[in-house]
């Protein structure tokens, strides 16, 4: 689906590039077909996940963290035991309780080029009023002879290591992020050396004037986990001293908005230099163009946890992911949090156990959970075999092992489970189909109606079984039945493309209707493309925008992609590019690479916002990054021209071919044109010519025109 697109690569025979080039963007701006956006509609229902949207904080922006820690250090530098299980549970609760867009490097992922990488990519993608948390766990290194500071990457193998990462790249890194707010915290050795005598911001008095003064100004600060010293690598419940004091303060900070310097004084500091050597630092990052801010911590709003049942609980995700999902509240859990206290199975029988597991699970206190499910599905329980498995396999208040996760849903499945057969064959379908499929199938026969989707899913994509229509039909049917709403909304995109029944756009909105009253989001965006285009119901633009806004608002991505279109074309609302432009935001921070495509585009034209192509090259790279051809495609354009990056010839026929590879025709005609020039690539007229009929199969009309050029006898497309 594509509401609009970008061929900036000419042809051979063009002689005004920048005319040719900008008469080929407004020709495809204009062309857009109505008939994309149901495509865009109907696209809700994908197996990726749809993830909850960032939210922001209104006048400050969105959040976002880079989350980096490291266990796997290779000799002689030892490896670390808590890095990776702090990152991760820091990166939790900023995301759970904060709102925060969370991008974790772990281990293997955490290299130099990496880490500096995100800093470079976080330059073009900010906004001016967003905010960067950057969380390190790993070892550090101080040169005290030359007063310099060091992170030590994955991929440095000893302190003087070429690929260690200078507090002077920092400091220059975050001074040109383009971020209101930049906070660095640091829990690594001769941490509080990357910032040699700075100042310390004052804490606040928690008056509202006071927050609203540090919002408005610009801040770059670090906290350290100590000074220029050495700092431990254990702590309590599997965490550091400092990591642990960081978790304990987020988590119980009362006030919906503080500052990081409320957090260090008024409990970091206190319980690190109570348990330890240490003497934790907060500072302000010295050349880093600070001003008189502070960074602010905001509480999201979460709706209130769903009642407890007596069977266990998992939650259908909204989309046919297959993923493995506990229902615990709505919001998702943070894995560090537990009160700390024994818990004392003794007197308890299994089943007791497994109750009072259950209320653990409602508090968020997995590490409270995990012995009571553990004794009750060691006395015989199945459901805390699964609700356990789920918080092993997730890393929930206990260390993650798939292994173990699957050894206890198998557990569960044996013990009589559905819902556990349902897990196992998630965790099975990626390598092991047909043993999905057969769990599936045991789930959906014992009434789980999640796997009856699933089972569905595996016949529609013939993924470990024969593909087949009908079945794909009926097990959705049989989850819609019973009530499960995103049974009914793959039910209805079957109808809406005549797959395995008859195609009925009537019924598929019905089915779509059906799924969105019950909440589910993909009906409702659904619905919507079928109301954009009269399908199956009388034509209403105005009910399409409000069915996709609502999906939006409701966390699916696609929904709110499909709205900035109709905000950017007048489709049912005021045409208003600056809305268009915020839809399309959302949509990317909601992990819709078509999102950050319609994004990089807006920038790249000035359309709602300010022409930056340097923005535009960074949403390209986020989109290609996560699979759009079409940010691919764009991305080497700008590549080719020298638009907004350093001109690469050879980086443009990489995106070019992975854009074309991907079945992106307006990519092969690009690459088709690049073989011809000799540009980024060795000449070769035959690839280029095979590229343009792939072109033009594609209805790329450059593709048919070059095609023809080369080879005057070859059939129209």
């Amino acid at each position: 689906m594509e509401f609009s697109r970008l061929s900036p690569l000419l042809s051979p025979t063009d002689r005004s590039p920048v005319r040719d080039w900008l008469r080929a963007v407004l020709r495809i701006l204009i062309s857009s077909l109505l008939f994309s956006a149901a495509l865009a509609f109907a696209q809700s229902r994908g197996l990726d996940p749809i993830e909850q949207t960032p939210q922001g904080t209104p006048g400050n922006g969105s959040y976002f963290a880079l989350v980096i820690g490291i266990n796997d250090y290779h000799a002689p530098l030892a490896r670390l035991k808590t890095a990776v299980n702090d990152a991760q549970a820091v990166g939790n609760i900023l995301q759970t309780r904060y709102g925060f867009q969370v991008r974790y490097l772990l281990n293997r992922n955490a290299t130099r080029f990496n880490i500096l990488d995100a800093l470079d990519r976080y330059r073009n993608t900010l906004g001016e009023n967003d905010n960067l948390l950057i969380y390190y766990a790993g070892h550090g290194y101080s040169d005290r002879e030359a007063q310099k500071a060091y992170w030590l990457p994955v991929d440095a193998d000893s302190a003087t290591s070429p690929n260690r990462i200078i507090a002077d790249d920092l400091t220059t890194g975050v001074r040109v992020l383009p971020s209101r707010h930049v906070l660095i915290v640091s829990d690594s050795c001769y941490s509080g050396a990357l910032t040699r005598d700075a100042d310390a911001p004052v804490p606040s008095d928690g008056e509202a004037a006071f927050i609203r003064r540090m919002l408005r100004s610009r801040s770059r600060t670090l906290m350290a986990s100590g000074g220029d010293e050495p700092v431990s690598d254990s702590g309590s419940n599997g965490h550091s001293v400092f990591a642990s004091a960081v978790l304990h303060a987020l988590d119980n900070d009362s006030h919906p908005m503080f500052t990081a310097s409320d957090l260090f004084y008024e409990s970091v500091r206190q319980q690190v230099a109570g348990r330890s050597e240490q003497l934790p630092q907060y500072s302000i990052i010295r050349n880093s163009d600070h001003d008189e801010g502070d960074f602010v911590f905001t509480r999201v709003i979460t709706p209130a946890p769903s009642p407890v049942a007596p069977t266990p609980r998992v939650l259908a995700p909204a989309s046919n992911t297959r993923s493995i999902v506990a229902a615990a509240p709505a919001s998702q859990p943070d894995p560090s949090t537990s009160s700390g206290s024994k818990v004392d199975t003794s007197a308890m029988t299994p089943a007791f156990a497994f109750g009072r597991g259950e209320d653990m699970m409602k508090q968020h206190r997995y590490g409270d959970a995990e012995p009571l499910y553990r004794f009750a599905c060691d006395g015989g329980v199945a459901g805390a075999c699964t609700n356990l498995g789920w918080m092993v396999q997730s890393g929930f208040g206990v260390n993650r092992d798939d292994t173990q996760a699957a050894k206890l849903f198998r557990k569960a499945c044996d013990g009589g489970n559905m819902r556990g057969c349902n897990n196992l064959g998630s965790m099975h379908e990626s390598g092991h189909g047909v043993d999905a499929v057969s769990l599936y199938r045991k789930a959906c026969d014992g009434g789980d109606t999640l796997a009856c989707k699933n089972l569905g899913g595996m016949y529609e994509n013939g993924k470990g079984i024969g593909k087949d229509d009908v079945q794909a039909v009926a097990f959705y049917r049989k989850a819609c039945d019973a009530n499960f709403a995103p049974g009914c909304t793959a039910l209805g995109i079957e109808y809406a493309n005549g797959r395995g029944v008859a195609k009925d756009y009537g019924q598929a909105a019905a089915l779509y209707r059906k799924a969105c009253d019950a909440s589910d989001a993909g009906g409702c965006n659904s619905l919507g493309g079928l109301y954009l285009n009269g399908l199956g119901v009388q034509k209403d633009e105005a009910q399409a925008a409000q069915l996709a806004e609502k999906a939006c608002e409701a966390g699916n991505a696609i929904a709110c992609s499909n709205v900035g279109w109709m905000y950017q074309n007048a489709k049912g609302v005021t045409q208003d590019n600056a809305k268009a432009v915020s839809f399309f935001r959302k949509a990317c921070d909601g992990n819709y690479p078509s999102g950050c495509t319609k994004l990089g585009l807006a920038f790249f034209n000035g359309s709602g916002v300010g022409k930056d192509d340097s923005q535009a090259a960074g949403f390209y790279r986020r989109a290609c990054d996560t699979g759009d051809a079409e940010g691919c495609n764009n991305l080497g354009a700008l590549y080719f021209n020298g638009t907004g990056v350093t001109r690469d010839d050879v980086q443009a026929a990489t995106l070019a071919k992975r854009a074309c590879d991907s079945g992106y025709a307006r990519g092969c005609s690009n690459l088709g044109w690049m073989f011809e020039s000799g540009r980024g690539v060795a000449k070769d007229v035959k690839q280029a010519e095979e590229l343009y009929h792939s072109a033009c199969e594609g209805h790329v009309e450059e593709g048919c025109k070059n095609l023809k050029r080369l080879n005057p006898s070859a059939p129209a497309s």
